[in-house]
C-alpha cells in the first residue's frame, strides 16, 4: 500500500493540506479506470483545515432528525474499512451501503454510487 502520507504536503502557513498528483492514483484510486484517474488528478485543489479542525455542536434533540445514509467503500485506501466503520458507530442509525470501490466511488463505479444516493433521498 502506497503511503498515504507521503503525499500530502502543507500549504498557505499550515492552512491546508495539497495532495501530490503523481502518487495519488495509487492511494485514492486504485480500482478506478486508469483514464478517469488521468483526468481527475490534475484537477486536485488544496484542502483548508478549517471544516475538518471547526468543533461542531448537536444536541441529542436535533442529532439524527434526518435520515442518513453512509457509503462505505471496501477498497478505500485512505480511510480504512475498520476507521469507516468506527465512524458509523458514531452515526447511530444511518443506512450503510456498501460499495466495492476505493476512496473514489464517483470514477470507481459511478452507477452504484448513484443507485447509492438516488436511494438515500427520502421520499415525498
Amino acid at each position: 500500500t502506497p503511503d498515504f502520507d507521503a503525499l500530502i504536503s502543507p500549504v498557505h502557513n499550515g492552512a491546508g493540506t495539497v495532495v501530490d498528483p503523481a502518487g495519488a492514483g495509487a492511494v485514492f484510486a486504485q480500482l478506478s479506470p486508469p483514464e478517469l484517474v488521468a483526468a481527475a488528478l490534475p484537477r486536485l485543489l488544496a484542502e483548508p483545515h478549517g471544516p475538518r479542525s471547526t468543533p461542531i455542536e448537536v444536541t441529542a434533540e436535533r442529532w439524527g432528525r434526518l435520515p442518513r445514509t453512509y457509503v462505505e467503500c471496501t477498497a478505500d485506501r485512505t480511510i480504512p474499512i475498520a476507521s469507516q466503520r468506527k465512524m458509523q458507530a458514531m452515526s447511530p442509525g444511518a443506512k450503510v451501503v456498501t460499495l466495492d470501490s476505493d476512496h473514489s466511488p464517483y470514477l470507481c463505479c459511478p452507477q452504484q454510487l448513484a443507485e447509492a444516493l438516488i436511494g438515500a433521498i427520502p421520499a415525498a
